[in-house]
């Protein structure tokens, strides 16, 4: 006697399960407008010039495409700024990637925020290639801002590909997990 086929509804209840769980597991994009700077311009980004030794704007230096956004702001301590709101949800968990080049030796700084917090901060770098950067933080409210800001007093930060997106709970990742692992043990008391 030959395994017993698997029940109608278990069929069903996997197949419902394993279909929805990628949707649960991978990453939703945030749209982060004009993040790769192809417009050749800060459209989409609003922009604050340093009090002193301003120094930024968008060239060719890319990492990938056709343009990347520079700053060189001449004083120390003095940053150029750009920063874009993004649609989130509070409580969402967010990861932000991008890739950076500095292209010259101390002074200088360049730091990524949210919402106000420092979250990534390049201090009196040495030079380095387009390097990808990231960090993870969470949203709280419907709106989060994302900011870049730095001044390299004797060469240049380059920003590229500037991307967002919200990342699954963990806690979400646990219930698709224990709803297989009930089916397969209700298929496994059934059979016996």
């Amino acid at each position: 006697m030959g395994p017993r086929p698997i029940p109608r509804f278990l069929a069903l209840s996997v197949l419902v399960l394993a279909l929805s769980a990628p949707g649960v597991v991978s990453a939703t994009p945030i749209p982060v407008v004009n993040g790769g700077f192809e417009t050749g311009s800060f459209a989409g980004w609003t922009t604050s010039a340093a009090g002193s030794g301003s120094l930024f704007g968008v060239d060719g230096n890319q990492f990938n495409g056709i343009a990347a956004a520079f700053f060189g702001g001449t004083t120390a301590g003095s940053y150029d700024s750009i920063s874009q709101n993004l649609p989130t949800v509070a409580g969402q968990q967010i990861e932000v990637s991008f890739w950076l080049a500095n292209n010259g030796g101390p002074d200088n700084n360049f730091q990524a925020l949210w919402n106000g917090v420092v979250m990534t901060n390049v201090l009196n770098a040495s030079p380095f290639g387009y390097t990808r950067m990231t960090f993870s933080t969470f949203a709280t409210g419907p709106s989060s801002v994302l900011q870049f800001r730095a001044y390299q007093v004797p060469a240049f930060f380059f920003l590229d590909d500037v991307s967002a997106s919200a990342v699954p709970e963990p806690a979400t990742l646990t219930l698709v997990g224990a709803g297989l692992a009930m089916v397969a043990r209700h298929y496994r008391r059934r059979r016996t």
